[in-house]
């Protein structure tokens, strides 16, 4: 029997008077799918919200780090990427290795804000990397933006080395590491959707020949975004149009990306294996019946 002591310090393991707690697993599928809705609704609240008075639509989804409520709401979203690719194992330690550096490049969007003050107005409150001052009527007005990390002798991509550089660097690192995920990690052999014939030979599945159509648009469209985002130059601070063309191309990649991780995650039955189906009904465990080990996502 467990002194008091042992028993506050390292559980108790008399099995027949306590019930010992079941492990929680890891269920990959199910945090993809959180994700791609986190990466497909962001630019959409971020476009409804941003067009309320008395705020503007920003030029770019990195400018609305300036807005308020809706700034924090852009860092938190990005930290929930950021921490997932973290977790994110991958097929490989190559796809491991990768999303952790896609993990750190998404950090490094929600800290490292653009140079511009976007739709900051008389609303604006302060923010890292930003000063400002005092206004008329007790308003805030932003002053020019001051950059702690700012190297001015040293340039990079045409313009002197500081936060924004690095925002530009995280957010190319970031989607181009998604669009490889999509165009070869997932559309690879990784145990799921492949039928073994009896002569030896190998098959698709209809459900993995789906998912590998749908993460060929997804790669394609995220690299071609990347393309194109540098053919409209430097933004402005804030717009009255409609559909702000850096914002529409970023909001297109997020859709592909989303989408991609959506189908990823199995959200959709059309797109499961029968295995996946199984494992979507729930299951009741008795007290002494061990829980299978958490499967990892494929």
């Amino acid at each position: 029997m467990q002194s008091p002591i042992d028993t506050l310090l390292k559980g108790q393991l008399d099995s027949r008077t306590f019930r010992q707690p079941d492990p929680i697993p890891l269920r990959q599928k199910q945090l993809a799918v959180y994700v791609g809705l986190v990466a497909f609704c962001l630019p959409v609240v971020l476009y409804i919200g941003t067009g309320i008075a008395p705020f503007c639509r920003p030029s770019s989804i990195s400018h609305s780090y300036y807005v308020p409520f809706f700034g924090p709401l852009f860092i938190a979203a990005m930290g929930f990427i950021a921490v997932f690719l973290f977790c994110f194992p991958g097929h490989s330690k190559a796809d491991g290795r990768l999303a952790t550096l896609a993990g750190a490049a998404a950090l490094g969007v929600a800290l490292f804000p653009t140079a511009r003050d976007g739709c900051a107005l008389r609303h604006y409150t302060g923010q890292v990397f930003v000063t400002y001052r005092e206004g008329p009527e007790g308003s805030t007005v932003p002053e020019l933006f001051y950059d702690y990390l700012l190297f001015p002798d040293v340039t990079l991509l045409g313009q002197p080395f500081g936060t924004q550089v690095i925002h530009f660097l995280c957010a190319g690192i970031l989607f181009a590491i998604l669009g490889f995920f999509s165009l070869w990690s997932f559309r690879r052999n990784n145990g799921e959707g492949v039928i073994a014939h009896p002569d030896g030979s190998y098959a698709m599945s209809v459900a993995k020949r789906r998912r590998n159509r749908i993460y060929t648009l997804c790669g394609l469209v995220i690299f071609a975004c990347m393309a194109l985002l540098p053919l409209f130059g430097q933004t402005g601070d804030g717009v009255d149009t409609a559909l702000p063309p850096v914002f529409v191309i970023e909001s297109v990649a997020l859709f592909a990306f989303g989408l991609s991780w959506v189908v990823k995650g199995r959200l959709l039955p059309l797109l499961r294996e029968p295995e996946d189906r199984a494992l979507a009904r729930p299951v009741r465990t008795g007290w002494r019946k061990a829980t299978p080990p958490p499967r990892s996502i494929r």
